[in-house]
């Protein structure tokens, strides 16, 4: 804009050059995060999980839809051909997975089984961050162990660890899922300087 204008002046369409006042600039150092007790209460939280016997509990929530995923590997005959939770099950495991691991949403969508490596009690994660192209290796903790076994099982190594999930969805979701866990302390603003 700023060359534009230049050239707008020096061939005399405009009468003088403007004068751009700078911007105020966003301080960010201030992180919101989620607090020790909202995570825990955040992943005791099953209302809407699809249970063992085949059921959520659609009545109190008109937002829960079933979802699908095919179980392609040996064992797929011993736990079920099919994985099935509802969406805010998986919106609430995805998060919890992310928190644990710390990798963004954009990395998520591309983690496979293969994913993982070693035994479940001091295995670890690698991937290669989609952002930065940066290699990532995270040691299995509680809750990355979980979700990673409740999502992995009868799958083969290729197969994505999560059914495909849109980040529009997922944040939608994940907004309901903190207003019905009261998840509602006040954030400060950025503060302008």
């Amino acid at each position: 804009l700023s060359q534009f204008l230049k050239y707008c002046f020096e061939n005399r369409y405009i009468d003088s050059k403007p004068v751009f006042e700078k911007l105020p600039t966003v301080d960010h150092r201030e992180k919101v995060y989620l607090k020790q007790n909202e995570v825990l209460k955040l992943s005791k939280a099953s209302s809407w999980d699809y249970n063992k016997k085949g059921k959520a509990n659609f009545t109190s929530n008109t937002h829960l839809i079933l979802i699908k995923q095919e179980r392609k590997g040996k064992r797929a005959g011993k736990v079920g051909k099919t994985l099935t939770v509802t969406n805010w099950e998986l919106y609430k495991d995805v998060f919890l997975f992310q928190c644990s691991l710390g990798c963004r949403f954009g990395d998520i969508k591309y983690f496979r089984v293969k994913h993982f490596h070693n035994n479940i009690k001091d295995g670890y994660f690698s991937w290669t961050q989609s952002k930065t192209n940066d290699p990532v290796t995270v040691p299995v903790n509680k809750i990355s162990g979980e979700i990673y076994r409740k999502y992995s099982r009868g799958k083969t190594q290729e197969q994505y660890l999560f059914p495909p999930l849109t980040s529009q969805k997922y944040n939608k979701g994940l907004k309901n899922i903190f207003k019905a866990l009261k998840f509602n302390r006040r954030l400060s603003l950025p503060k302008q300087v």
